[in-house]
């Protein structure tokens, strides 16, 4: 007997996600089906009608849309649906977000005020330009390396070799792509930090000192450690021209 094509390839794709490393029996006393019921949606031969798919969603913890096929979320909760395809994050952002925004530390404070300060920071987006570029450029570097990688097999191979590399234009865009990678890394810690600078400033302590000829003070505490530490060259040079150095 001729067997019927796949009609809904997406179900039998998907159910077979959920059931995972379990045999076709204990995934059938999971979802209390028969064991033969799972064997027709895992071969495609198959689909449920609409109770017995509200009952593999709900036994699984995924909505009926994404065992369809009908939405790429797997989550049933309707509000994390979405904001998912609200904001294009995946699903495992929204749930971090979620759970973020019920964590306080000591104070009461809650940490998702943090994440509101960068997504609100105008540095966030070029911040985002800069780590999209070093993703593109990392993807780029990979399949260069790729390439290089045969060329030098078949190189082996046919009795060529390194020489040969070091001749062609790979070995030039070897050297390109490596130091344009660190380049845009480079770029992107800069462009953080530039971010955590505007949000999290560094509390203005030299006004303080310079207020009130601290750093005398400071100094002279310098000095009095050196000698009590024995370091009578480098108290000297501290109650000479040393504090008179252009360090504050």
């Amino acid at each position: 007997m001729e067997r019927k094509s796949n009609r809904l390839p997406i179900f039998t794709e998907r159910f077979r996600k959920l059931q995972g490393d379990r045999s076709n029996t204990e995934f059938a006393e999971f979802l209390e089906i028969s064991r033969q019921t799972v064997g027709f949606y895992c071969n495609g031969d198959r689909l449920p009608d609409a109770l017995m798919l509200k009952q593999i969603a709900e036994k699984c913890h995924v909505s009926t849309d994404w065992l369809l096929g009908l939405s790429k979320v797997r989550s049933p909760d309707v509000n994390v649906k979405w904001m998912c395809e609200k904001t294009g994050l995946s699903e495992s952002s929204i749930e971090n977000l979620v759970a973020q925004n019920k964590v306080k530390d000591s104070s009461g404070n809650r940490y998702i005020e943090i994440i509101n300060d960068i997504l609100q920071d105008h540095s966030f987006y070029y911040l985002l330009i800069e780590m999209y570029g070093a993703k593109n450029m990392r993807k780029q570097s990979t399949k260069l390396l790729n390439i290089v990688d045969e060329y030098l097999k078949n190189g082996i191979a046919s009795g060529t070799g390194k020489k040969d590399l070091l001749d062609s234009d790979y070995f030039s865009y070897l050297v390109k792509f490596e130091r344009d990678e660190k380049y845009s890394r480079f770029q992107t810690i800069d462009m953080f930090t530039r971010l955590i600078d505007e949000i999290l400033p560094l509390t203005d302590f030299d006004s303080i000192y310079k207020k009130y000829s601290l750093y005398d003070c400071l100094w002279d505490r310098l000095e009095r450690h050196a000698r009590e530490t024995g370091d009578n060259d480098f108290a000297d040079f501290i109650a000479g021209k040393g504090k008179y150095l252009d360090i504050k």
